[in-house]
C-alpha cells in the first residue's frame, strides 16, 4: 500500500494543464452554485461575493485531493504495467537479447538420444547408417557442450570413448560421461539469442 501511496503522490502534479484548468473551473462553478443555492440571498450581492470568495480557495484545496485520489486509484494498474514491461525486457542487457537455457535438461535429452541410438544399433547391428548417426549425435553433443559448458567438458566427452572398443562400448562410455557432465551442469543459463 505504501508503494501505491508513493506512486500516487509522485504522479499528482503530472496532470496536463488543460485538464487541471478545466477541473478548477468546474469545481469553482460547482462550489459557487452550491454556496449561492444554500447560503445566498436573492437580493444580497455581498453574499454572492463572499460565497465566490470562499468557493475559490475551497476548490483549489479540493482539486489536489481529487487529483491525488485519482492517482491513488490508478497506481496499482500503472505499477503492474511497468512490471510487465520490465519482465518483457528483462532478457535485454545493453541491447543484447538473451534467453534462459536449462543446460541440464538439454544434456540429459542428448544422453537420451544417445541411448536411443544405442538401442537401435543393438537391434539392427552396427551398420554404417548407425555409425553415421552416432557421429552426427557426437558432433551435436560437442557443439552443445562447447556452447553451454566449457571446452574441457567437450574434451572429456570426446576422450570418454575408448577408440579400441566397439561402437556400442564407445557410445556407452560417452553417454555415461555426458550424464556425469549433465549432473554438474546448471539448470538455467542466460545466453545471447
Amino acid at each position: 500500500m505504501s508503494n501505491r501511496w508513493q506512486r500516487a503522490s509522485q504522479e499528482t502534479p503530472g496532470l496536463r494543464a488543460w485538464k487541471r484548468r478545466l477541473g478548477e473551473a468546474v469545481l469553482v462553478a460547482a462550489a459557487t452554485y452550491i454556496g449561492l443555492r444554500f447560503w445566498g440571498s436573492r437580493d444580497g450581492s455581498t453574499d454572492q461575493i463572499v460565497v465566490a470568495a470562499v468557493a475559490l480557495p475551497v476548490s483549489f484545496l479540493l482539486l489536489p485531493l481529487l487529483e491525488f485520489g485519482w492517482h491513488y486509484l490508478w497506481a496499482p494498474w500503472r505499477q503492474l504495467k511497468e512490471e510487465v514491461k520490465a519482465l518483457k525486457v528483462a532478457g535485454e542487457d545493453d541491447g543484447v537479447r538473451t534467453k534462459i537455457v536449462n543446460v541440464r535438461i538439454t544434456l540429459r535429452n542428448h544422453a537420451r538420444a544417445g541411448q536411443d541410438l544405442l538401442k537401435q544399433s543393438r537391434h539392427l547391428g552396427p551398420y554404417a547408417l548407425q555409425a553415421q548417426a552416432a557421429s552426427s549425435w557426437t558432433d551435436d553433443v560437442v557443439r552443445v557442450l562447447a556452447k553451454y559448458c566449457t571446452s574441457e567438458a567437450a574434451e572429456e566427452f570426446l576422450d570418454a570413448a575408448d577408440n579400441d572398443g566397439s561402437f556400442q562400448e564407445q557410445m556407452k562410455d560417452r553417454i555415461k560421461k555426458l550424464e556425469e557432465i549433465a549432473a554438474k551442469s546448471p539448470t538455467s543459463l542466460k545466453v545471447p539469442v
